[in-house]
């Protein structure tokens, strides 16, 4: 009986406007990357939807406002779950594009739309592509609640900036990488940030109490250091 090798799991939780930059200039680079760290580890990608989806929900609100002041049977809710849905569907066009390039056959006739799914077809790829998966739940609350199914090792996450600062680096040019530091410490940081739709800024609450429920260290990287995300420069988060 031939015994299998048994790989530790990464998650990459990579966020829509780093896929989306300069007209999708990065995913060579991405894709490149991706597939050298395919070779040491069973690989995970969970795509954001960034402005694609924060544009797609701009639009439709507006409509939805607009078309709200004639109808009787205009709800809140209803509002929200579509938004939301909308969201969902920017996220999954980022995954099916990432998964393209690996001339993944069939994801263009299955992509993975629950965690019970992209697990279930782990072997069948060297690396699973999935964007969003439910209205109310960001990539990243997906990309942490995978990584606990599985037993990854780490989730790494790609933003547009390549860690997390104790200020905005975009508009503060003296702003400090941290280069460590708490689950404690990052809530503290984005307690009050927002949490709507297409506005999960740094990093989601949800997925932040699931790391920190299953001590899962979250590292923030750039794009340019995926395949060597081990030792790249970044933020790690975890138990100090």
């Amino acid at each position: 009986m031939v015994k299998r090798e048994m790989r530790s799991i990464v998650v990459f939780s990579i966020g829509g406007n780093v896929i989306s930059r300069d007209n999708y200039k990065n995913i060579k680079t991405i894709c490149e990357k991706l597939f050298i760290v395919s070779s040491r580890y069973k690989v995970f990608v969970v795509t954001g939807g960034g402005d694609l989806a924060r544009n797609l929900i701009k639009s439709s609100n507006e409509g939805i406002e607009g078309l709200g002041k004639v109808r009787d049977t205009y709800k809140p809710e209803d509002k929200s779950r579509v938004l939301d849905e909308l969201g969902i569907m920017a996220t999954r066009l980022h995954a099916q594009l990432l998964a393209s390039v690996f001339l993944y056959k069939r994801y263009l006739d299955f992509l993975p739309t629950t965690i019970k799914e992209a697990i279930r077809i782990k072997n069948h790829f060297s690396i699973i592509f999935m964007g969003g998966t439910s209205p109310g739940k960001s990539t990243d609350a997906v990309a942490a609640e995978l990584a606990s199914k599985v037993n990854a090792k780490m989730l790494v996450n790609v933003n547009d900036v390549g860690g997390v600062y104790d200020k905005d680096p975009r508009k503060f040019r003296d702003a400090r990488l941290i280069d460590r530091m708490s689950y404690d410490e990052l809530w503290d940081i984005i307690k009050d940030k927002a949490q709507v739709p297409g506005e999960y800024e740094l990093f989601d609450h949800k997925a932040l109490k699931i790391v920190r429920e299953y001590n899962i260290p979250v590292k923030f990287i750039s794009v340019n250091d995926i395949d060597r995300f081990e030792e790249a420069k970044g933020t790690l988060i975890s138990f100090n």
